[in-house]
């Protein structure tokens, strides 16, 4: 019977998804950040990760526009190369 891979950073709750932006242009960006979600479920937290102000302001916008609710950004330090996490809350889309 084959068993259960183990988490190695040893948490307890669901991951949340999330997405690469980091190195991506705003206009791909929006567009990526806009296909990711189609595989996330609403209610479900999502973290969008880029290292651009650029990036960051697009997909505010884009957050604002479609309606997603927004939790904080928190910026984080990784070996040196710094980038922005994005949290949100999926929401239903707009009718």
């Amino acid at each position: 019977m084959p068993q259960k891979a183990s988490d190695p950073h040893g948490s307890k709750g669901p991951v949340s998804p999330s997405i690469d932006m980091r190195g991506l242009k705003a206009i791909e960006a929006r567009a990526r950040a806009f296909s990711g979600m189609f595989k996330v479920k609403p209610g479900q937290k999502v973290v969008i990760l880029t290292n651009m102000p650029e990036v960051e302001k697009e997909i505010m916008n884009w957050v604002a526009e479609i309606g997603h609710r927004h939790i904080r950004n928190t910026r984080v330090e990784d070996n040196g190369a710094s980038h922005t996490s994005i949290e949100l809350i999926k929401m239903e889309a707009r009718r």
